[in-house]
């Protein structure tokens, strides 16, 4: 589920291909301009500063909220609340996503962490219940957090939307809330976690590290795995991804940690793991999360 830390509105953009990250450090966190949401204003900086405003039309990222998306319950399926448009002349990655005025109810099922959005193109915001509990219509605010391309940084991108929240009805499987642990370049050990309540007996998940894996960030082939909760997995050298079963009806948070990694990146490196899965007579959940290497 996104998390809740902070609620900013404006768009800021970092522009410099040589000094990208300590432009990005620097300025992140000393300044966004004020502004309303649609991602209207923008922030840019090569050697140096200068602002701009945009119509919402031409914004570097434009979004077009879907005003109101009426009732989401526990077993609604995700529901459009807005689409963004990169309007950049480069492909952006998704880094998350947090929700303010929902209760704590609600999630972004799609982008998930990582996700691309060409330049050029669009793709929805969709909503879903991530809690059992209803607090009724609220204006609820989406902000993007922050979408990173090669040489562009945009962050803080917000829009509003009003949702009758009635999570406590009906019967949904619930939100993975797939998480993947920062590791340090000297650690030898990294932990995974994702609710399993809409696992059942013999049910399979897969946790896909074929990123870091082929990009020379981690080596995971000597890795052994240890589960916290029930269930077992293994580490398939072959597919690049862990494989955990499920042992009985699994509740609340399951983690699994693999022990023995090398890693072989340097800080600062992102990458991005998946989450799939194989239940018998439901849906399939999906979703991924963002790491990086730290010093």
């Amino acid at each position: 589920m996104p998390d809740r830390k902070w609620n900013r509105k404006g768009e800021g953009v970092f522009r410099n291909p040589m000094v990208k990250p300590a432009v990005v450090c620097i300025l992140a966190g000393t300044l966004l301009l004020a502004g309303p949401s649609f991602g209207f204003s923008s922030f840019a900086a090569d050697r140096g500063v200068s602002g701009e405003v945009v119509a919402d039309a031409n914004a570097n990222l434009a979004v077009d909220s879907a005003g109101d998306i009426g009732t989401l319950r526990g077993d609604s399926s995700p529901k459009r609340a807005a689409t963004l448009t990169n309007n950049l002349s480069e492909d952006v990655d998704v880094l998350g996503f947090e929700i303010t005025n929902d209760g704590n109810a609600l999630a972004v099922d799609s982008p998930t962490p990582g996700s691309t959005i060409a330049s050029g193109t669009s793709d929805d915001v969709t909503l879903v219940c991530a809690e059992s509990t209803s607090v009724g219509v609220r204006n609820v605010e989406v902000e993007v957090t922050e979408v990173d391309g090669p040489t562009t940084t945009i962050r803080g991108v917000s829009f509003n939307v009003t949702v009758d929240i009635q999570c406590n009805k009906g019967s949904g499987s619930g939100v993975v809330n797939f998480s993947a642990d920062d590791i340090a370049t000297t650690n030898t050990s990294q932990t995974f976690s994702f609710n399993a309540d809409g696992l059942k007996n013999r049910d399979e998940a897969y946790i896909d590290l074929s990123d870091p894996q082929t990009s020379g960030g981690v080596d995971y082939t000597g890795g052994t795995t240890v589960v916290t909760g029930s269930g077992t997995a293994t580490y398939d050298a072959a597919t690049d991804r862990i494989v955990y079963t499920t042992s009985g009806n699994p509740k609340g948070t399951i983690e699994i940690r693999i022990d023995g990694i090398d890693v072989t990146g340097s800080a600062g490196e992102r990458y991005t793991v998946t989450y799939t899965e194989q239940r018998k007579g439901s849906n399939n959940r999906e979703d991924s999360d963002i790491f990086y290497l730290t010093g």
